[in-house]
């Protein structure tokens, strides 16, 4: 597995970060490599979704579990794409540290 790490310190509110980072239908807006996505089935925080990635438009399953605020857990179940990425939102002062870990295998 290959694991890439970043984050970014943004100069927002908390509740305006979580509100775009959250916004799963407008995902490929913001990753580049996503091309599209497409939202199957919600059960609370939980949501089963396809996405197709810009490398060569390979189409992978995702389960995703939003924690309000706080974190975005997104596991990949069929597809090109074998792992996990991790979307992490913390407070700090007037800024929010937004953090992803992608811990995956091609």
């Amino acid at each position: 597995m290959a694991v890439v790490e970043a984050s970014v310190r943004i100069n927002a509110p908390l509740d305006a970060v979580w509100d775009i980072a959250a916004d799963l239908d407008a995902e490929p807006r913001f990753w580049k490599g996503t091309l599209s996505a497409r939202n199957i089935s919600r059960d609370g925080n939980r949501i089963t979704r396809e996405v197709v990635i810009a490398f060569r438009n390979k189409r992978c399953m995702q389960e995703v579990t939003l924690t309000p605020k706080s974190r975005i857990d997104v596991k990949f179940t069929e597809g090109i794409i074998v792992g996990s990425k991790t979307i992490t939102l913390e407070e700090d002062g007037d800024h929010v540290i937004l953090g992803t870990r992608w811990d995956i295998t091609m």
